[in-house]
């Protein structure tokens, strides 16, 4: 199983992933032992709470390649954040400081748990128009209705859903709303969201087991796999 997961905070020192380069590898080696085959690393990006760490960020990403490429030379690593959303945030991915993923027009966004569904989908709406693609990062963790996720994917909008949620082990109210999205067919990718190996570890593999018994193979590839896989291997025009 080779899966592709776009949303991950396991290099070392950047946010509130791995403080060593020693548990960023073990979570590397974990993330392989999962089948991940595919890895965006998008630490979090918002200088009010993270500081500027685009430098450290660069050095943890070209540590973890060093490794990685000797390591598991299958297995490949892209550049990313998980911008947290400001109404600043577009002169932030506009002067690179905030990175898309892969350096596409997709960019991988999350907001308050508490923010509104109009505060939601005026800020997807800005970024739209100002020419990306927003990935609602774990889109089970907002108040927002069938109706609603249905009305931003409507806009442009992708839907990420986290492994764990769907798996029940981040609570009962996140796995319903989860099972609800996915019975609907809303979600666009599974990830991860990986920050370390206790309490937030990687559970790709029975989470896309989990997801075939229960929807079928076909919506479990192509969440899990294909779509986030043909997603990173486009460039800035959205060509492959």
């Amino acid at each position: 199983m080779e899966f592709s997961d776009i949303h991950s905070h396991i290099l070392y020192h950047t946010d509130d992933g791995p403080k060593t380069k020693e548990e960023m590898f073990l979570l590397a080696d974990k993330m392989y032992e999962e089948g991940v085959r595919h890895l965006c690393l998008t630490s979090h990006f918002h200088p009010g709470f993270y500081g500027n760490n685009t430098s450290q960020k660069s050095l943890a990403f070209d540590t973890l390649l060093a490794y990685v490429t000797q390591k598991y030379p299958d297995m490949k690593l892209y550049p990313g954040n998980e911008l947290y959303y400001s109404p600043d945030c577009v002169s932030w991915l506009h002067e690179g400081l905030c990175q898309t993923l892969n350096h596409s027009r997709y960019v991988l966004v999350d907001f308050s748990h508490h923010a509104s569904y109009r505060e939601i989908s005026d800020g997807l709406k800005n970024l739209l128009s100002s020419g990306y693609i927003p990935i609602l990062a774990h889109t089970e963790r907002y108040r927002l209705s069938l109706k609603q996720i249905a009305s931003l994917k409507q806009l442009g909008v992708l839907i990420q859903l986290n492994a764990q949620s769907i798996l029940g082990e981040a609570g009962f109210l996140l796995k319903y709303q989860t099972k609800k999205i996915l019975s609907e067919r809303l979600c666009d990718f599974v990830a991860t969201d990986t920050h370390d190996l206790t309490y937030r570890p990687p559970k790709m593999k029975p989470c896309y087991l989990h997801i075939k018994k229960h929807y079928g193979i076909s919506y479990a590839d192509f969440i899990c796999k294909e779509h986030a896989l043909e997603l990173i291997l486009q460039d800035s025009s959205g060509r492959k």
